[in-house]
């Protein structure tokens, strides 16, 4: 039987930091610029909307076609505050009976590895919003850039979801090459559904780079023919970022996509179709993994001193607003937690965001967390 292609498309944008000085310790300064984080969607805003329209119109043409979707909640709140015309289509794509939701965190953050309760917060707040936007409950569960470990499927297998997306570890890239869809160790009624790394990297070649031609796409498919199921997240804000103003060539590679993956009689299908279907393989993953670039672990997110004292900090004080009970101070933080802000302080990443090297953000940051202590100290000045 050929493969069958789930296409799993991500929208993840975090809010922006705001440039929070030594000065605006102690004041009522903002901990994110709703500004910055305005201005760089407004950017965006256009091809997010052009790239709604194309999904639609493909699950309209293909009636095989069936796609995969995720939203952080820090986008939908910034789409509902500062770019509404995006929700309407979304909406529509996320609700489309062919469309299966998965989900992170609210936040998208790292509180799985970090502090579980929050993470369990954070789950149950997404969950509210996805049903309230949505009317749709997701059935598989991830992690930022599919972070994976067996500690994170059991506390998947605990909030009662039947899948969990993951990265590929070393064994399973040698050793099981055609088999994708594995259980938990413990709980073999968790499905562990692995991304496809090869064809991920082929499909996101192809659809930013107009020059490439359809037998490229072939080979891919005749290469992995035999494979039980090819995951392929698409990244929709990296994508936008790398095509910038060129959003109607991503459209029209698209649609080569669908023709090309149809021609070599590859089967559509979402994440949910599996999420219910027996698995005959243990995947064991006692160490961290992560589909990070350049890194197969956490070093990603604590590679450098600047991450490794932000993040403790961060959790420190997560810890004791919890301790506290300093439920506006949490919710207050809850956007400091997304993961890209320690990840953009990786001093070998590139630096598109609105700030000009990584030494800016942890300045801006330690910043942030130091007012954030400064409040934990006035609500419990014995400590």
């Amino acid at each position: 039987m050929p493969a069958a292609l789930s296409l799993f498309f991500e929208v993840h944008q975090p809010y922006a930091l705001e440039p929070f000085t030594f000065f605006d310790i102690g004041s009522q300064a903002p901990f994110i610029s709703q500004r910055l984080s305005q201005e760089l969607l407004q950017q965006q805003a256009s091809a997010y909307q052009s790239l709604a329209g194309a999904l639609l119109q493909s699950l309209d043409t293909y009636p095989d076609l069936h796609l995969s979707l995720s939203f952080s909640g820090t986008t939908l709140a910034q789409w509902q505050s500062h770019a509404p015309q995006l929700m309407e289509p979304y909406t529509t794509l996320a609700r489309h009976e062919r469309v299966q939701l998965a989900m992170a965190g609210y936040y998208h953050s790292l509180a799985a590895l970090k502090n579980p309760a929050f993470f369990v917060h954070e789950v149950n707040k997404q969950k509210m919003l996805l049903e309230q936007l949505f009317n749709k409950q997701p059935v598989a569960l991830y992690f930022p850039e599919f972070i994976y470990q067996n500690q994170l499927g059991a506390l998947a297998h605990e909030l009662g979801f039947k899948m969990v997306l993951s990265e590929g570890n070393n064994w399973f890239l040698s050793n099981a090459e055609h088999i994708r869809l594995m259980h938990h160790p413990e709980h073999q009624d968790l499905n562990i559904l692995v991304c496809h790394k090869a064809m991920s990297s082929k499909i996101n070649q192809w659809l930013t780079n107009p020059d490439l031609k359809e037998r490229f796409l072939n080979a891919a498919f005749e290469q992995h023919f035999l494979s039980d199921m090819l995951l392929v997240p698409i990244k929709l804000p990296q994508l936008i970022s790398q095509v910038g103003k060129g959003i109607a060539t991503v459209t029209q590679q698209l649609q080569g996509l669908f023709e090309a993956a149809r021609h070599n009689a590859m089967r559509f299908t979402h994440i949910g179709q599996f999420a219910g279907t027996p698995a005959l393989e243990p995947y064991s993953v006692p160490r961290a993994i992560s589909a990070a670039p350049g890194v197969e672990d956490l070093s990603a997110w604590q590679g450098n001193f600047m991450q490794t004292t932000a993040l403790k900090k961060l959790y420190h004080i997560v810890n004791q607003a919890q301790e506290y009970q300093a439920n506006e101070l949490l919710e207050k933080m809850g956007p400091l937690l997304s993961h890209d802000h320690l990840y953009n302080l990786r001093k070998d990443k590139p630096q598109t965001g609105p700030y000009d090297a990584a030494h800016d953000q942890y300045i801006f940051l330690m910043n942030i967390l130091a007012h954030a202590e400064l409040q934990l100290k006035a609500l419990n000045p014995g400590a």
